[in-house]
């Protein structure tokens, strides 16, 4: 997909799933495109304290910072973030410039901010989420933006979601006096599986 992209790719994923931010970087290297991410990955990945993730001091990263997060520095006069990054960063006019050469990490909310810099002939999506969050109200109005720039979306999604024999050894090597399920759809079923289950409605607050 990266080499076949006439112009910058746009990538939508966590960034704290560091194992796909490595997949993404590799592709990069592979497509001979820089990887342009924002201050909140790179702290992200500074915090890792791991060598074999991807740094913002390496070559072909780049880090760019939307006017949200160029706000909060302001707000919090957290200066210092900056600064770590500054020889690294990547402006608007790079950005139009050699748009055919990045991956961008993107979220709906830059989607304005993109137009406005006029980078996004022949970009494409690559889509590495959950397909339902597109369904919702936010992913609606992405795929409305999407539509009216022409841009076309690849959805490759890998759940990280942990399988049940995992999750039961996990349990087991715990050994918690309540297992509470949370972020699923079959929370009706986790007796079925695990033991002292204490299921909770959202919403409910409770003492932990």
């Amino acid at each position: 997909m990266f080499q076949s992209t006439g112009g910058m790719v746009l990538a939508s994923f966590s960034p704290q799933n560091i194992d796909r931010l490595v997949t993404v970087y590799r592709a990069c290297l592979r497509s001979r495109r820089d990887l342009v991410i924002d201050l909140y990955t790179a702290a992200i990945v500074r915090a890792t304290g791991k060598k074999t993730i991807p740094q913002v001091d390496w070559d072909h990263v780049r880090v760019y910072l939307p006017k949200s997060q160029k706000l909060n520095v302001l707000r919090k006069k957290a200066f210092e973030r900056t600064d770590a990054v500054k020889s690294h960063r990547i402006y608007a006019d790079e950005l139009r410039e050699r748009k055919d050469e990045l991956v961008m990490l993107f979220r709906g909310s830059m989607a304005r901010e993109l137009e406005q810099i006029d980078c996004l002939e022949g970009a494409r999506l690559l889509w590495s989420m959950w397909p339902g969050y597109l369904r919702e109200r936010s992913g609606e109005a992405l795929n409305s933006f999407l539509d009216g720039h022409g841009i076309d979306m690849e959805i490759h999604h890998s759940s990280g979601h942990a399988h049940i024999p995992d999750l039961l050894r996990l349990v087991e090597a715990l050994e918690p006096t309540r297992v509470v399920p949370i972020h699923s759809f079959a929370g009706d079923r986790f007796e079925e599986f695990f033991p002292r289950v204490d299921r909770k409605h959202d919403g409910d607050w409770w003492q932990v």
